[in-house]
Order: C-alpha cells, then structure tokens, then sequence
C-alpha cells in the first residue's frame, strides 16, 4: 500500500514538473513555441494533467479559460 502511494506522490510531482516547465518554456518561447520541439514534448506529457485538473474544475473556470483562449487566438491573427 505504501508503494502505492510513493508511486502516485512520484506521478504527481512529475507531472507538476511537466505543466511548471511547459508554462516556464512558453514564456521564453513566446510566439513561435508551437515550433519549439521541447514545447511540443512538455505538452504531450502534460496533456493528461490538464485534462484531470479541467475534468475537476468548475465549469464556469472552464468557460472563461475557452473563452480567453479564443480571444487570443483571434488576436493573434
């Protein structure tokens, strides 16, 4: 039972590791971090966390946070 829970404290930690590194990554990377191979590799591997936290989470933090993305994608173009 023990290990269980190491093995579930370590997958947490990592994948905070992940999401820490990715959000660290694209303020450096700014625009063109959808081409930055390392960007590419950090969201892969934080993909899954996000979806849990987003799956948790209140929808009305969802609808802003859908709606903010949209707002940003339209002014980046």
């Amino acid at each position: 039972m023990f290990l269980a829970i190491v093995i579930l404290k370590s997958l947490i930690e990592l994948s905070l590791m992940f999401v820490v590194g990715r959000f660290i990554l694209g303020l450096l990377a700014g625009a063109k971090r959808q081409t930055n191979v390392f960007w590419q590799l950090l969201d892969v591997a934080s993909k899954p966390s996000l979806w849990l936290t987003r799956r948790v989470s209140p929808k009305l933090i969802r609808w802003v946070r859908t709606q903010s993305a949209r707002t940003s994608q339209h002014l980046e173009r």
